[in-house]
């Protein structure tokens, strides 16, 4: 029987929460993970997780945040020539999303959203207010919210079809390959002309 209540010792409560939350919402999805479960894993009261972050809505998006972790990945984005900005958005969304058949935590999250709704729609408005679209408005672009989408497109896209769907050319691209082939498109998504008569 799992344990519950506070730890002795330094408390690490939020990380552990956190940690096990990963590991239900990656396994088993949104919707099964429940967070009785989560807490039973992380050895604490269920209270203790929605006084910490109010719901399993909170949590994962508290999850989403201390995976993608928005301000780092915008500014490594922003820092740098504009007309880079579609490698390095790339680069850094290879990082978070783990090796080739070694998926880090950030690929679970993307599967629990593809599979349900509410989930989708967190991670969606997510990735977009929180990432994409501050990355677009700091290169002074355009029609920020398209592009992020346009962006958040092509990077979803990838991660399903190396680390869920696991197509072989894709998993036997390196890195570095995949950023010099996808930045071109990722460069016009951020900064190119997105009218129609372009």
């Amino acid at each position: 029987m799992a344990r519950t209540g506070r730890r002795p010792g330094p408390s690490h409560t939020r990380e552990d929460i956190l940690r096990s939350a990963a590991l239900w919402f990656g396994a088993r999805g949104y919707e099964k993970a429940t967070i009785r479960t989560i807490a039973a894993d992380a050895a604490v009261d269920p209270a203790m997780i929605r006084r910490l972050f109010g719901s399993k809505d909170g949590l994962f998006s508290a999850l989403v945040a201390a995976t993608i972790h928005p301000s780092e990945t915008v500014g490594a984005v922003l820092q740098g020539p504009p007309d880079r900005a579609g490698n390095r958005l790339v680069s850094q969304f290879l990082k978070l999303s783990g090796p080739a058949g070694r998926p880090a935590p950030l690929i679970g999250l993307i599967r629990s959203a593809v599979a349900a709704d509410h989930p989708a729609a967190l991670m969606r408005e997510f990735l977009t207010e929180q990432v994409l679209m501050p990355i677009a408005r700091g290169l002074n672009a355009d029609r920020p919210e398209l592009r992020g989408a346009l962006c958040a497109s092509q990077l979803v896209g990838l991660a399903v079809s190396r680390q869920v769907i696991r197509l072989p050319a894709l998993q036997d691209a390196s890195d570095q390959q995949l950023a010099s082939w996808l930045a071109p498109v990722l460069q016009h998504y951020l900064t190119g002309d997105l009218s129609s008569d372009a």
